[in-house]
């Protein structure tokens, strides 16, 4: 179980704001005027992780293509929510 400080969940997206094509990545934005507080810190962390962990989760969904356990369940309704479809 993790440790770290961030924003428990859920999380919804209410709008995207993009800093495409000026940085070599994307740029993290926050509407607290504390941006350096330690819980942005870690939730700035679970954000940029978030492409890693969804590698992840789709690597273990394809090693696990015809089993219906409780993990597995929620491993592709996890991805299904960060691509777009579903949940």
């Amino acid at each position: 179980m993790s440790t770290t400080k961030h924003t428990p969940g859920p999380w919804s997206v209410d709008r995207i704001e993009c800093d495409c094509g000026r940085g070599s990545g994307h740029r993290i934005v926050t509407e607290s005027d504390d941006l350096g507080s330690s819980e942005n810190r870690a939730n700035a962390r679970l954000i940029a992780s978030a492409p890693e962990l969804l590698e992840a989760l789709e690597h273990v969904v394809e090693m696990a293509p015809n089993h219906n356990h409780d993990w597995v369940m929620k491993a592709r309704h996890a991805i299904a929510k960060a691509t777009g479809q579903g949940g």
